[in-house]
């Protein structure tokens, strides 16, 4: 079993180096927002839904969103291949 992959600040990377900087604005002032899905069968629950609310989230507290629904989607499924254990691998 291989360790699970992340997407994090443009990159995929393993686990173990998928940090956050002490001076990230999320956890440094609790300025972000997120959302979060199930998938089944290797297929997010819903994407477009949660999708549309973490767009219209970030845009309520004025917080940039510099990829569109589409770009994050590819993101998504792409780290979906990159994790072929899905969600057993955690």
């Amino acid at each position: 079993m291989g360790e699970p992959v992340f997407y994090v600040n443009g990159r995929f990377v393993p686990k173990s180096e998928a940090l956050v900087s002490v001076s990230d604005l999320g956890p440094l002032r609790g300025f972000g927002v997120f959302d979060f899905t199930i998938t089944y069968n290797r297929e997010p629950f819903r994407l477009k839904c949660h999708l549309d609310r973490l767009k219209n989230s970030a845009r309520i507290i004025d917080l940039d969103f510099p990829r569109s629904k589409e770009e994050l989607a590819g993101l998504i499924y792409e780290t979906l291949q990159r994790n072929p254990e899905g969600e057993n691998n955690r």
